[in-house]
């Protein structure tokens, strides 16, 4: 008979214990707490902000005269912009509207634009702003007429200020847009809107007027369209548009009907309305949950009646 072969049992050896005492108790810090009667630093004298506005529209619909509506203005106007004084010599704003009225100095041919001083028309709507903010006066509402006149006093004053007053050269204002950039920049975002809306936050209305023009925009879901929106440069409008609380169209809607002897598509009704909501057509915005358009009235105070309702301006 074979022997089994031999079959070695395998040995295993006890682990060595270690003795070891409980790890120490880590020390808890606790953070650091501000104390409980003031942790942040909120607003101890809240005031009511006032109504900070955009109206724009094609010249003539009425802008400068509904503004001139507006609780206790003072216009400023650039010198382009006739209307409100001819509305007062029509009698169709309030007389005492003479008495605060702050024309802005023209813009300067360019050749003639002043170096390193600036262009006095800026430089006097900057000190009016400056005035209504921090002097005592009877004042509720500031009126711009307009904006996009404006505008162009903001570019010669830049091309004043850091160009030497040259608006044409390619290696200075013109230099990719350089001066349009600044000026945005620099004056108009910095000082113009800067100064405003602190005028807005102590409680008073601002009421920015701006012509509009017809501009093609690109849409994702389609063919591109063309829209209604203020006659300023992409960049003013872009720092404007975000700190106003609302932007309104004055616009109409038309109906149309084939004339039967001319064959001629001719307007058959006419509808006037105060936009307040951005369209595929016309731009235009609210912070006041507005969801339709505001009726125009018969005048212009009777359609400024129904935006200050509607927005509850005061």
């Amino acid at each position: 008979m074979k022997k089994k072969a031999s079959v070695k049992k395998k040995v295993f050896k006890k682990k060595e214990t270690v003795n070891s005492s409980p790890p120490a108790k880590k020390k808890v810090v606790k953070p650091q707490v501000a104390s409980l009667d003031n942790p942040f630093p909120v607003l101890t004298d809240y005031i009511e902000p006032g109504k900070f506005l955009v109206i724009h529209s094609p010249p003539g619909e009425g802008k400068t005269t509904i503004a001139a509506h507006a609780p206790d203005p003072l216009f400023i106007f650039t010198s382009d912009e006739q209307g409100i004084k001819q509305a007062l010599h029509a009698k169709v704003v309030p007389a005492s509207v003479r008495n605060y009225l702050v024309e802005l100095d023209p813009v300067c041919p360019l050749d003639s634009i002043p170096k390193d001083t600036g262009h006095p028309g800026w430089i006097k709507c900057i000190d009016t702003l400056v005035a209504f903010e921090t002097q005592d006066h009877d004042r509720r509402s500031l009126v711009i007429d307009s904006t996009s006149g404006l505008q162009s006093l903001c570019h010669q004053h830049t091309a004043s200020m850091l160009f030497d007053g040259d608006m044409v050269r390619d290696d200075g204002f013109m230099n990719f847009y350089k001066g349009y950039i600044k000026a945005a920049e620099q004056y108009w975002q910095r000082e113009f809107m800067a100064t405003l809306s602190r005028i807005v936050a102590k409680g008073f209305n601002v009421i920015l007027l701006a012509h509009t023009k017809l501009q093609t925009e690109p849409n994702p879901a389609g063919p591109e369209v063309k829209m209604y929106t203020p006659d300023l440069d992409a960049r003013i409008w872009g720092f404007t548009k975000k700190a106003v609380q609302g932007t309104l169209f004055l616009g109409k809607n038309r109906s149309f009907r084939k004339d039967s002897s001319t064959k001629k598509t001719v307007v058959s009704a006419e509808e006037r309305f105060v936009g307040v909501n951005n369209t595929t057509w016309y731009e235009a915005k609210n912070w006041f949950d507005l969801q339709d358009d505001i009726e125009v009235g018969s005048s212009a105070k009777e359609t400024w009646n129904n935006i200050a309702t509607a927005l509850e301006v005061t």
